[in-house]
């Protein structure tokens, strides 16, 4: 059981998606979730922001990267960005950002007018 990316068709789904927004819409990160604990960036999380942004067809300036980290009964939210991508033996720092949790209305929620929900 889990989940098994396929990446051919996420990349598919994603130029299709900013094709029909003309570019409105467009992947900026990932997320990922660690079931063990640990409620921080590893080294690999880190190397995987930075060939985002280094990857020429994502457009990117910034990546982001989302993560649910099991804590006893519960899980945590974090978002992280990169920070300077000299720091230590070159690897990037990763920088947590604010997060609030939300629920949109429906009116609020896009996925739903997109059909998606």
């Amino acid at each position: 059981m889990g989940i098994h990316p396929d990446g051919a068709w996420q990349q598919e789904q994603l130029a299709q998606i900013y094709l029909a927004t003309d570019g409105r819409l467009s992947f900026v990160g990932d997320w990922h979730v660690h079931p063990a604990g640990g409620f921080g960036m590893s080294r690999r999380d880190r190397r995987t922001m930075a060939a985002t942004v280094d990857e020429p067809d994502s457009r990117l300036a910034v990546a982001l990267m989302g993560l649910l980290a099991q804590e006893d009964e519960h899980y945590r939210l974090g978002m992280w960005t990169l920070g300077d991508r000299r720091w230590p033996f070159g690897l990037p720092n990763a920088v947590r950002l604010p997060t609030t949790i939300w629920t949109p209305t429906a009116g609020e929620a896009f996925w739903v007018r997109l059909g998606i929900a």
